[in-house]
């Protein structure tokens, strides 16, 4: 037989906390913000905020991996081309797998309007980038080596990791990386 608890008689008064209509609201199962139409107009500004920057980010470390990593002088690591620019993603257009965000599947028009003319003037890409009129590929960059700074913090599932300290994948980079430099030396 399982005894239930008497409830207590006592009441707490009400909270004179500067925010208790957040925490009463938040214990209810509410959310952080009443639903208004300006709450989720911001809600919407924020993801945008970070969805159009991010857009450029993967393009970017695309870009890098791809062309750049291997590069002993990477002049122009952060001019990238307009193939990775009008590569379609998998999150938007009409020809995305997942298709969770409206819009062309090609770079964020925002973007491409942005790094056309930046915050100054219409000017070649060389000015903007030694301007510091230009997206911050240096946080893409970032990213990417965070990546590898969180190694094995998922281990067992990150099988990525083994592969990385694997034989065989020493045995594939050294190759891939002799075959680079013997394509260098025949240009």
């Amino acid at each position: 037989m399982v005894l239930t608890p008497d409830k207590p008689t006592t009441k707490l008064p009400p909270s004179t906390h500067e925010f208790a209509d957040i925490i009463h609201r938040l214990e209810a199962g509410g959310s952080m913000l009443p639903d208004t139409p300006e709450n989720l107009m911001q809600i919407i500004g924020i993801y945008k905020a970070y969805a159009v920057p991010m857009d450029f980010y993967w393009r970017d470390l695309l870009y890098i991996a791809e062309q750049v990593f291997l590069d002993p002088f990477p002049f122009f690591k952060y001019f990238i081309s307009d193939e990775y620019l009008q590569r379609e993603n998998h999150y938007a257009g009409d020809n995305a797998d997942l298709r969770i965000w409206r819009g062309v599947g090609t770079a964020h028009p925002e973007l491409l309007a942005f790094m056309e003319k930046g915050e100054t003037t219409k000017m070649p890409k060389l000015l903007h980038h030694l301007l510091h009129d230009r997206v911050n590929m240096e946080f893409a960059e970032a990213c990417m080596r965070a990546m590898l700074w969180h190694r094995q913090m998922y281990a067992p599932v990150n099988q990525f990791d083994a592969y990385l300290d694997s034989d065989e994948y020493r045995a594939n980079a050294d190759r891939a990386i002799k075959a680079y430099f013997r394509a260098i030396r025949r240009c």
